[in-house]
């Protein structure tokens, strides 16, 4: 019971961690792609 709750709270974090980095991955290359593709 008390297992399979620690379970379910780990898989959620882990969720919102890979949707976290997928944010803050994409936040960066708007940063440093963005100034790039207008010089080009």
């Amino acid at each position: 019971e008390n297992g399979e709750m620690k379970q379910k709270i780990i898989e959620r974090q882990k969720e919102r961690l890979k949707n976290f980095s997928v944010l803050a991955i994409s936040e960066v290359l708007q940063r440093g792609l963005g100034p790039y593709l207008k010089n080009t």
